[in-house]
Formats: structure tokens, sequence, C-alpha cells
């Protein structure tokens, strides 16, 4: 186990890997003894390994963390401050190794606007007809009126048209923005998120590429 420092003022840019201080290794050995129990009980051989005196290595431990958290068996808990930005580095690292990807949840549903008893189902895969929810809308003063779009299936292009299903008519997608940096780009796909210019949207909608496959999320 290592400490990580951050130093000086660069809004948490700047960090070191050091070694526990002396007075706080002993907690930090509680703290993680509690988390190895914790994650063994999610894999068998990995326990009897554990009780017979072998630790899991630091693969097995991502990877039992990371089934942990995806099945809700527990929630990991990282530390960090907002105000300078300290922690942001392992937040984003915990986000890769621990978060499941789309792949790791069920299909995402909705039903026909015209008929509420008519489920679809979209799988996360760019092959699937396109689908994607609006979940926030603002205005940027260089760029103009931003929508922040999350991609469910399928995938889009800037200059197509997609149905606003809440509005029952066609909208021309602008332009692409990804997140960050805000760079403009031609095409986006499925489990992106993403920023559309020039179209606007009612928050928590989903659109289609097709009249017949059209969906609303479920609530």
């Amino acid at each position: 186990m290592k400490a990580i420092v951050w130093t000086g003022e660069e809004l948490g840019a700047k960090f070191e890997y050091k070694d526990i201080p002396a007075d706080l290794q002993e907690m930090a050995q509680d703290y993680l003894v509690q988390m190895l129990e914790t994650i063994i009980e999610l894999d068998d051989e990995v326990m009897e390994k554990y009780l017979e005196g072998t630790e899991p290595g630091e693969e097995t431990v991502k990877k039992l963390i990371r089934k942990g958290t995806i099945s809700a068996s527990f929630v990991p808990v990282l530390c960090g401050s907002a105000f300078k930005n300290k922690g942001v580095q392992p937040l984003l690292d915990a986000v890769v190794d621990y978060l499941p990807s789309p792949l790791d949840l069920p299909s995402m549903k909705g039903t026909d606007p015209e008929d509420p008893e008519i489920i679809f189902e979209r799988q996360p895969s760019d092959d699937e007809p396109f689908s994607r929810i609006a979940f926030k809308i603002m205005t940027d003063p260089f760029v103009g009126s931003l929508t922040f779009v999350r991609i469910y299936s399928g995938k889009l292009i800037a200059g197509s048209y997609v149905l606003n299903a809440n509005k029952d008519k066609k909208e021309r997608i602008g332009r692409l923005l990804e997140n960050q940096p805000a760079a403009a780009t031609n095409s986006s796909f499925h489990a992106q998120r993403f920023h559309l210019s020039s179209i606007l949207c009612s928050s928590y909608l989903i659109c289609s590429d097709d009249r017949n496959s059209c969906s609303e999320q479920e609530t």
C-alpha cells in the first residue's frame, strides 16, 4: 500500500506515491483487512486461498471490487477534495476499473409512444436502431444551444435526421461535440455521451431513426 500525496497549487494536477506515515499504518492495515474480508466473499476459490494465508493480488482485488460494484453488493468509497480537484485521478481510475460497461448491464427498455403496452428493447450495439436520451440542455457562449445526450444503441452521424419521440417529428442533428475536449466529430456510437448543437429537445426523451421503433424511456 502507498499514500497518495498531492503537492503544489496546480489544482490537483501533481501528486506523488509515498510510504504511508507511521501513525497511519495501523489504521490503513485495518481497513485493508476489512476490504479483503468483504471482497473474498464473492469468490470461493479466492476465499479458500485467503483462509490458507494467501492474500489476493492487485489484479484479483480489482476484479472482485468490480464484481461487487456491478452486483451492488457494496459501494467503493474514495477520498478527495472537490475544492482543489484532489483525488480526481484515482476517481477516474476507479470509474474505469470498477463501474460497469454497457455490456455488463441489461438492455434498455422503452414503450411505444402510441401504445404503452408495446415494449421495446435496445441492446448496446452499433447495429441496433438508434436510440438515445437527452438529459441536459444548456447554452454555450461560443457554440449556442447544446443538448447533452447519452446513446443507448445504434450510431449518430452529423447532418442526419432522427425522430423526436416527444414531438413526433424528425429533427436534423447539427454538430456533435465530445465532452472533453469540446472537439467536433462526425459520428458517435452506443454508450457514448455527446453534445448536440442546434437541436432543441425536451429532457428525458429517446429519439430514433425509425418511426416504427421509436420509444420513450420507462420511468
